[in-house]
């Protein structure tokens, strides 16, 4: 039996959750069924390239931004063309928009688009190119919440949109180990508190919240410490604004990490401030910990939820209420743990790799197989 031939065009490759997302199912996928191969064109630090191609997928890169347009486009048809791909699927804004016009004008035969962050503007070319490519594509979001804002910007009906859910999986830790030598590295008393936020220092994720929250908190107990670990453009107005506040001592930027299940089995609180979100990973994979969760409530954290055990939401860019949802956790440590347990519990029986591939798995099958 040929093999199926996927070619994934993706804008950049950083350590991110979409990124994360493709290469867990690219890991996973059946090679025995699958040839994959990606493409990217914007280089960033922290990149998964060498990981990608450990797991098989032929690889392709080159420079977006040191040629003019038309050539990059050239280049990413003849990706294209050394492929020969009886799908090709795009990634994300940009990648949606100039790798379904290469493979388009290279006869692919199947083009699937991958919408994983909700949709806020659209510009009339962009608007345009939705209308001309719909009848060609099959859309993927991993969430309603992005399916909706599909329809909003782009007129494509909801239930037109597969959803397919992220999934999450982590190296299992030492709890006890991993909160004795987190503390003792940041050297911080034994019995401090930790509370863990996870994310790119940048818009959406309000990292501003978060400072804002760590001052309510730390004024009321002072055996709290707050963790951001990612990296991100907001990083030098954030420190500034734990300056000007007198927290350097109580909020620590940590940098890129490449231990962040570490991170989660240290902390006592998971803490949340984005404004908006595809589907938030980062809160996935502190639920898996079994890490209590406080969040704002984006409509995909609404989403993902179906008990008031599994985390506590509290208004959008409330730090108020934020604050004091993390001192309450905090003065009820049972009540952290049914919540960790809880939160854990769900997870691990919805959101797991075996159906996400399965699912993807089954929409690729379906073009291929139908001839649509």
């Amino acid at each position: 039996m040929n093999k199926v031939r996927i070619l994934h065009v993706i804008g950049q490759l950083r350590r991110g959750g979409c990124e994360s997302q493709l290469l867990g199912l690219c890991q996973r996928m059946d090679k025995d069924r699958y040839e994959l191969s990606i493409c990217w064109y914007v280089c960033m630090d922290e990149e998964l390239g060498d990981e990608f191609a450990r797991a098989g997928v032929r690889t392709f890169f080159f420079d977006k931004f040191s040629m003019p347009i038309w050539t990059f486009f050239r280049r990413l048809r003849g990706v294209v063309k050394e492929v020969r791909p009886d799908i090709v699927h795009t990634w994300m804004y940009s990648a949606n928009f100039w790798g379904r016009w290469a493979a388009l004008t290279c006869s692919v035969p199947h083009l699937v688009a991958s919408e994983r962050n909700v949709i806020w503007q659209s510009g009339r070319i962009e608007r345009l190119s939705e209308r001309l490519l719909a009848g060609r594509t099959l859309r993927l979001a991993n969430s309603q919440a992005i399916a909706q804002s599909l329809e909003k910007h782009f007129c494509l009906p909801v239930e037109r949109t597969r959803v397919v859910y992220n999934a999450v999986s982590l190296p299992a830790v030492d709890r006890e180990e991993a909160r004795r030598s987190v503390r003792q590295e940041l050297a911080l008393p034994a019995d401090n508190k930790l509370v863990l936020m996870v994310g790119r220092l940048m818009w959406p994720k309000n990292y501003a919240m978060f400072v804002r929250t760590a001052g309510r908190v730390c004024g009321q107990r002072g055996d709290v410490v707050f963790l951001a670990a990612g990296t991100g453009p907001d990083e030098s107005d954030l420190r500034a604004q734990v300056e000007s506040a007198a927290l350097a001592q109580r909020v620590r930027f940590l940098g890129f990490r490449a231990d962040v299940p570490r991170l989660l089995a240290a902390a006592d609180v998971f803490c949340f401030t984005s404004l908006s979100e595809g589907f938030p990973n980062a809160v996935l994979e502190a639920m898996f910990t079994g890490l209590p969760v406080v969040c704002t409530s984006f409509p995909s954290m609404s989403e993902l939820l179906t008990d008031c055990e599994q985390a506590i939401l509290v208004p959008l860019d409330d730090d108020a209420a934020m604050a004091s949802q993390i001192v309450a956790l905090l003065d009820d440590p049972d009540r952290c743990r049914r919540m960790g347990a809880s939160a854990q519990a769900y997870v691990r029986s919805r959101y797991i790799w075996d159906r996400t591939v399965a699912s993807m798995e089954a929409v690729y099958g379906e073009l291929t197989q139908s001839g649509q």
